[in-house]
C-alpha cells in the first residue's frame, strides 16, 4: 500500500480536529498538509502545519498539493456577522481552495456540508451549502464525497445556544427518529470524521453520506 497525502482546510473545528487525530494514527496516511489561520499544539511529524491568510490563498496555491482534499470550512450566520460573510466561509472559500487542488492534480475531494442541503432551498444557509455541492461538481474531480451530518455532537470552544438546544432535542426524539427520519438523528463529530477517512482510503457507492449512513459506517 502506497501512502498518500492528506490536505485539510477547516482542522480547527470540531471534525477537523477528529481528522488529524486519525491521519496521525492511520498508516495509510504519510502525511498531512494543514491549512489554519492559528497553529494547533501538535507535535507529530506527519502533520505539516500552515498558518493561512485565507483571503491572500493564491500565495500558499503551490502548498495545496496531495491526494486527498477535506474541507471542513464552516461557520454560522451569528458569527459570520453577515450572509456575505458567511458565504465568502461556505461558499467562495471551499470553491477557491477546491479549484486550486484540483489545478494541482489532486484526485479525491471530500466535503462537510449539511443536512438538507438544496440550491433551490429558501433557507439561505441550506441554499448555500446545496450551492457549493454542485459548485464543486463541475470542478473535474475523479471522486468527490458531501457529507450532510444533522445537529453534530462534541466539545466546541465556543457555545451555541441554539445549537445546544437542538442537541438537546435530538436527543429527547432519538428513538422517535426511525426510517425516513433517522437521517435527522444527531451524530458525533468523531463518527463523521472516521467515516470520512473510511471513504476517502476505500471509495463508497454514495456521493452523498448523511447521518444515518455515517453512523453505521463507524459501527461497521
Amino acid at each position: 500500500m502506497n501512502s498518500k497525502t492528506a490536505v485539510i482546510f477547516g482542522s480547527t473545528g470540531l471534525i477537523g480536529v477528529e481528522l488529524i487525530n486519525l491521519f496521525i494514527e492511520d498508516d495509510y496516511w504519510e502525511k498531512a498538509e494543514v491549512f489554519l489561520r492559528q497553529a494547533l499544539p501538535i507535535t507529530s511529524n506527519k502533520i505539516s502545519q500552515h498558518v493561512t491568510n485565507f483571503e491572500k490563498l493564491d500565495q500558499y496555491a503551490h502548498l495545496i498539493k496531495g491526494d486527498v482534499l477535506f474541507i471542513c470550512l464552516g461557520t454560522t450566520m451569528k458569527n459570520a456577522g453577515s450572509k456575505e460573510a458567511f458565504r465568502y466561509v461556505d461558499f467562495e472559500l471551499p470553491y477557491k481552495v477546491a479549484s486550486i487542488a484540483h489545478a494541482n492534480g489532486v484526485k479525491t475531494l471530500l466535503l462537510v456540508s449539511s443536512l438538507g442541503a438544496n440550491p433551490q432551498s429558501s433557507n439561505f444557509y441550506l441554499r448555500t451549502k446545496g450551492e457549493i455541492e454542485s459548485k464543486l461538481q463541475s470542478i473535474g474531480f475523479e471522486s468527490y464525497y458531501f457529507f450532510r451530518p444533522s445537529i453534530l455532537f462534541g466539545k466546541r470552544n465556543s457555545r451555541r445556544k441554539g445549537e445546544n438546544f437542538g442537541k438537546f432535542l435530538v436527543r429527547v426524539l432519538k428513538f422517535a427518529l426511525v426510517g425516513k427520519l433517522r437521517k435527522y438523528r444527531g451524530v458525533k463529530a468523531s463518527a463523521v470524521a472516521f467515516a470520512m477517512n473510511h471513504i476517502a482510503k476505500n471509495g463508497f457507492s454514495n456521493k452523498i453520506i448523511e447521518s444515518e449512513q455515517i453512523i453505521e459506517l463507524e459501527k461497521s
